[in-house]
């Protein structure tokens, strides 16, 4: 298999894990986690990686499409923790951001300030804010699964100039994990891994998707 090329302007980031360590463990117990939780340690870890999947996502989006974020108007709808967004923003792109969690929103303002770079953050639900502007590139990841798709793609597309992108990602063979739910996608693995995972772990750590 052809290996990804690193992206030309690869961001290197100020954030260390320790610094926003204690940040996730509060925002986990605003959620109702606690270290009695068998997903507590799954959504610090998947947390503390946000900005180094996010790196990574664009690096595979590099693969097969090298995009220009400087002086490019981005959006990330259903934002998350932020890392798509701050990536973007430490590539000299002018960022907005939306999420309906304002947890999540409170994390992604925090490493978006250690790692000094300017986002609109707004705290809305994807169908009910009006943007006042279009955007070269808009970004929705993990987040189809969870709303109306067919409606998202008909609002947002009315929201991307001439020649923009619209990028969208959801869980698939490659990741078969929700994040959301801290389950995996039965599926979509392979029998031998179902296999082993049923010896490993308990049956709610799976679940399908209607299609």
């Amino acid at each position: 298999m052809k290996k990804f090329k690193e992206i030309p302007d690869k961001v290197t980031f100020n954030t260390k894990k320790e610094d926003i360590l204690n940040k996730i463990k509060l925002i986990l117990k605003n959620k109702g986690f606690d270290k009695s939780d068998p997903h507590y340690y799954m959504q610090l870890n998947y947390n503390l990686s946000t900005l180094q999947r996010a790196e990574y996502l664009l690096e595979i989006i590099n693969h097969f499409k090298k995009l220009n974020f400087a002086d490019k108007k981005v959006l990330d709808v259903a934002c998350g923790t932020g890392g798509i967004a701050i990536v973007c923003a430490k590539k000299k792109a002018d960022v907005t951001a939306l999420d309906l969690d304002k947890d999540s929103i409170e994390l992604a303002k925090f490493m978006a300030k250690k790692e000094k770079v300017k986002i609109k953050f707004i705290i809305e639900d994807v169908f009910k804010e009006k943007f006042d502007r279009n955007f070269d590139i808009i970004f929705s990841i993990d987040s189809l699964e969870h709303i109306n798709a067919e409606k998202f793609i008909f609002v947002f597309k009315n929201h991307i100039k001439p020649g923009g992108y619209l990028i969208l990602k959801v869980n698939n063979k490659l990741f078969p994990y929700d994040p959301h739910t801290q389950k995996y996608l039965i599926h979509l693995l392979p029998v031998k891994t179902i296999d082993s995972l049923l010896k490993k772990y308990y049956w709610n750590f799976f679940r399908t998707y209607k299609s």
